[in-house]
Formats: C-alpha cells, structure tokens, sequence
C-alpha cells in the first residue's frame, strides 16, 4: 500500500497520496477532513454519478447542484456563482469523462474561503493548463474501480500537498487509530511504559472514522497499472480522435469538445445523438454496448427531497441526448470501424 501511493503520488506530482477502497469513500474520507457537516452546503455538478452526490449526504450536508456546460459537460462556473450562499463551504468539480472542469474559474469563485475537492474519477491522467490532475488544488479524489483508466477491482486515492491533511485522512480510513501498524513498527513514540523494541501495540482514537483502507492485493495491482496507464490513456485518446474524425460529418450527432488547454485522461467517448434511445436500442441489436451517463441527480427520487436545486436547463436539456460509445484500450479499429459504420447506418 505504501508503495504504491508513493508511486501514485509521484505521478500526479504531488507529496502525499492517501489510498482507501473505492472512490466514494475518497470523497467522504475529504469531506469529513474539511470539517462538512450538517447544515453545509456542497455546489457540484447535476450531471455526475450518485457517488459525488452521496458523499455529500453522508456527512449531513446539503448537495447543492450546479448547471453545467454545454459542450464539456462539466460544472459551468458561472452557474456556480449563482448557486453560492453563505452556507456554502466546498465546490466540487467532476472532469467528466476525463475532460477537467474550468479549475482557474473555480479557484478565483472559491477566493481560499471555499473548499475546493475535485471528483477526478474520470481523469486519471489528465493534465489542466499542463498540470497533471491530482496536483492543482488541496483535495483530489481519484477511483481506481474495475472499469476505470487505473483498475485495481476496487479502490480510491485522495491526493494533497497538505502533510497535516494527509495523516488526518490515513486516521480516518482506519477507524481513527493515531498510528496504524507500519507507524508503531517504523517510529515508536510512545511513552517509554508502553515502548516495545520493534513493534509498539499502544494507539489512541481520537473521532470516529471508518474501516475505508485499500488492501494489499489492490494495491499490488494499482502497482502494475500504474506503469501501463500513459499507454492505455493514449490509446483511449487516439480512439477518441478517431471516432471524432469519422463521425464529424454526421449532423445529427454532437461529438465531445476537447479545449486545447487540457489533455483528456478520454475515460469516456460521450455522444449527444438524436434520437439517442432509439439509436442505443438498435446498437444494441447490433451486439454494441452503449451506455449513458448519467441521468442527472435531481431526477432521482432521492434528490428531489434531498438536494438543493433550482434551474438546470443545460443539463435537463442534453441529458436526454447523452450516449456513451465503447472506449477502452483493446478495442480494435475493426470493432470501431463496425460502431461507426452502425451509427451512420442508423441515420441514414
């Protein structure tokens, strides 16, 4: 575990990276170390997974959502602006699909008096103004789930150049033990009563936190992707470019915008398609697999008495067009070339 935060830490270009089981929990683990608690409020993306939106809940605050932009799909600054109240205490940025969010625009609106932790789910890999993801603002939250661009079957990273942040997180994932098992082994600091050569058995707890660690066999497979995902990522970009090229002359779709002052992790390939169910249903006859992501927050049961919302008309607006087109690194360019020819078909 700790060789592979080390090596996760040092790829982001950041001090300190605090590894947990999944990316949820990154996203509460940094809530709870920001001080969020009930009666807070937290800005972020209508268009986003439950995950960002459920962290929020679980430390008792009130997720506030934000519009988005209509070409990104990421969360809209100016909407942001709009959204801000007195309560507020985080914004939270998601790069979704790979694509970081306008982060110089967040930054100046939460002005050092706004928390800012970044749902980088999506964005392993990717860079903002040159900047890898994971080393731009205090708090970034990364998931490293089965289908994500760094898989390890489950797990999360929180990233932070904050030294103080990190051993708070590290206690919190550990159901808030004061020293975990390699810190007793490595450095005793007890008192001289409970001093043991080699190993010291005695901890405090202090808050109550939660059994959130990544286990070994996780982190072993973190170790061996790590060293492949530059690799993957540009194959997953170079997808990408390929399926822009090939579709850009179809109008009835919209194909994902790439501003040129970022790099794209490309976890997903997200189309605004005309017709989009009706087009998923005959791929799917086709044996292609597409998705959508994702019908937003405050159209789910839960977060219509949950959430804070107000209007969201670029979200309530695309989403109905929204398809995810396959996209990962052993897809072949005869597969793609079958997609393409499909989704041409259908139109024509």
């Amino acid at each position: 575990i700790l060789d592979f935060e080390e090596k996760f830490s040092k790829y982001c270009g950041v001090k300190y990276g605090v590894s947990c089981s999944n990316g949820t929990k990154a996203i509460h683990l940094a809530l709870m170390a920001v001080g969020i608690k009930a009666g807070d409020e937290v800005i972020l993306p209508a268009l986003t997974f439950a995950s960002t939106a459920h962290a929020v809940l679980y430390v008792g605050a009130t997720p506030v959502l934000a519009d988005i932009k209509p070409d990104t799909l990421c969360i809209d600054p100016e909407d942001i602006k709009k959204k801000l109240t007195l309560k507020t205490k985080v914004i939270m940025p998601v790069h979704y699909g790979g694509h970081p969010a306008e982060l110089t625009d967040i930054i100046k609106i939460a002005n050092k008096k706004i928390a800012i932790i970044e749902d980088a789910a999506h964005a392993c890999g990717s860079f903002y103004k040159g900047i890898k993801i994971g080393n731009i603002t205090p708090l970034t939250c990364f998931s490293f789930h089965a289908v994500k661009n760094l898989a390890t079957g489950d797990g999360g990273m929180i990233t932070t150049n904050n030294k103080t942040q990190a051993e708070r997180l590290r206690q919190l994932r550990w159901l808030g033990i004061s020293k975990d098992t390699w810190k007793r082994i490595e450095k005793i600091k007890t008192s001289e009563k409970f001093r043991v050569k080699g190993y010291g058995w005695y901890y405090e707890i202090h808050e109550l936190g939660y059994k959130y660690h990544m286990n070994d066999i996780a982190a072993a497979i973190g170790i061996a992707q790590l060293a492949k995902l530059e690799k993957s990522n540009e194959k997953r970009r170079m997808l990408a470019r390929r399926y822009t090229k090939k579709l850009a002359c179809l109008e009835e779709v919209v194909l994902p915008t790439v501003y040129d002052h970022v790099v794209s992790a490309q976890h997903n390939y997200v189309i605004q398609a005309k017709k989009r169910d009706e087009l998923h249903l005959y791929l799917r006859n086709k044996n292609i697999s597409t998705g959508v992501h994702y019908m937003p927050i405050h159209m789910h049961p839960l977060y219509k008495k949950m959430a804070k919302t107000s209007k969201l008309p670029v979200t309530e607006k695309v989403w109905r067009n929204l398809l995810t087109l396959p996209l990962y690194p052993q897809l072949t360019s005869q597969e793609q070339d079958k997609i393409i020819k499909e989704i041409w078909r259908f139109y024509n």
